[in-house]
């Protein structure tokens, strides 16, 4: 899909938004990625260098760039990719889970060749219909998986409150305090199962403004590490990360 996005022997097609490659790349460079990433993204514009550490970071994170630039129904239809493969490498995933990521694999590869055509729908994307499978007999994805993330930002508070920390600081010698900017107005992120089902994902959450409160709160308070996209015009999305060791 990304060589279908952004190469030029496609431009004529609705889907090519490569006259937008610069503008996305520095999108995808404002992304805060944890500084101990072993191998942090490249810039998009190289993209077809990208190892697979750096593309499952696009599509998980990252592909908020391609909000209002993609064509909505491209759009919608990436997001049901990036939800299946947030759900399939979720800490711990129950029949509900396992079943919506059987409908979102069906619907993604059935939406393919109505979108790019069936030139286009090769073996790779053929195999999306086979994730549930395999989830369903070798458990999340990060069984097999050894990509470690840290970061400091973070939910905390044992509550769906998401924030950045700011600085962290004592008072009086005591225990350190986290000084935290709290989003605000925070809402899952929604995508379309089919065409008249939607589902609420709360693994990415979007706070349509940027608008935070400044709070202070006890550093063991801070439960949960996560990725966070900031931008003036695509609001700012927290991305919780599917699994326990890379949040940790």
């Amino acid at each position: 899909m990304l060589d279908l996005w952004l190469n030029k022997k496609y431009r004529k097609e609705n889907w090519n938004i490569v006259k937008h490659l610069k503008k996305l790349a520095e999108l995808f460079s404002s992304l805060r990625l944890p500084s101990t990433t072993t191998r942090r993204p490249r810039s998009l514009l190289d993209y077809h260098k990208f190892k697979g550490n750096e593309l499952r970071v696009l599509l998980l994170f990252g592909h908020r760039i391609f909000y209002r630039v993609l064509q909505q129904r491209y759009y919608n239809h990436l997001l049901q990719l990036v939800v299946l493969m947030h759900l399939a490498e979720k800490r711990k995933i129950d029949n509900v889970d396992l079943k919506i990521i059987q409908q979102l694999s069906r619907s993604f590869v059935v939406s393919f060749p109505e979108l790019y055509s069936d030139r286009h729908c090769v073996q790779v994307v053929q195999s999306v219909l086979h994730i549930g499978d395999t989830v369903d007999d070798f458990g999340p994805m990060t069984n097999y998986t050894t990509f470690q993330f840290e970061n400091d930002l973070g939910k905390f508070n044992g509550t769906c409150n998401f924030g950045r920390i700011r600085s962290i600081v004592t008072i009086d010698e005591a225990q350190p305090i986290s000084y935290v900017a709290q989003l605000q107005n925070v809402l899952p992120l929604i995508c379309s199962l089919d065409e008249s089902i939607k589902y609420e994902f709360s693994g990415i959450q979007i706070a349509p403004k940027v608008l935070s409160s400044f709070i202070l709160i006890d550093v063991d308070d801070i439960i949960e590490k996560t990725v966070l996209f900031e931008s003036p015009t695509l609001a700012t999305c927290v991305y919780r990360f599917p699994n326990l060791i890379h949040s940790s």
